[in-house]
């Protein structure tokens, strides 16, 4: 099966235009999909940044796949990266682009063993 998206939240700020409406700066986290994995779609030239919250009382893991990447001299993927319990652990993928994380379709692809971690990608709005 297919990797299940999470879409992108933009952030307001610092230039927002005002007034700013009732639950416009609200978020919401995402279950992950420990079966299909996850992927959201780099779309912004200012970075997105991926948000990973552990709600169980366990230690859980994700891991974030990159891409080829022969330039930034990248190693590999984050494997298998430990949240303890409660934690919330923060990935950033600063513009102006997405090389070596972004494959072809410009999907960021990232996975976690249970569906107790949940995610939300912040997606920049201006530099």
């Amino acid at each position: 099966m297919a990797a299940t998206q999470i879409a992108t939240t933009p952030i307001f700020g610092p230039f927002a235009t005002l007034p700013i409406a009732a639950t416009s700066l609200d978020v919401a986290f995402v279950a992950g999909d420990p079966v299909n994995g996850n992927f959201f779609i780099w779309d912004s030239p200012y970075g997105d940044i991926l948000i990973a919250w552990n709600t169980d009382s366990s230690p859980h893991h994700i891991t974030i796949t990159s891409q080829p990447d022969a330039c930034a001299g990248r190693t590999g993927d984050i494997t298998n990266y430990v949240i303890g319990a409660g934690v919330f652990s923060v990935y950033d993928f600063p513009g102006p682009s997405a090389t070596g994380w972004a494959n072809t379709f410009g999907h960021i692809l990232f996975s976690t063993d249970s569906a107790l971690v949940k995610f939300l990608i912040l997606e920049r709005e201006v530099a």
